[in-house]
């Protein structure tokens, strides 16, 4: 990907090689989550994972709940500062 005076609300395209089960999952996303594109799905996983690691420092605990309604508690460790 390159980067030419691109402002901030320019749209880039982005190439991704996955291996089968990278894409099943992506496919199973998809479908839970009834995006309608791909893109949908990715654009809202990388919100999720930027919150997650940026907001490491006041988000100590995640949980998550599946479809069954069985809870599970994450611990979210904030990146190592020091190093």
């Amino acid at each position: 990907m390159t980067k030419k005076n691109v402002k901030d609300d320019e749209k880039m395209r982005l190439s991704l090689v996955l291996s089968k089960t990278a894409f099943e999952r992506l496919n199973v996303l998809k479908d839970r989550t009834e995006a309608g594109t791909y893109t949908e799905v990715i654009l809202k996983a990388i919100k999720l994972y930027h919150d997650v690691v940026l907001g490491s420092d006041i988000i100590k605990i995640m949980v998550t709940k599946d479809v069954e309604g069985v809870i599970s508690f994450h611990s979210v460790l904030p990146n190592d500062k020091k190093s």
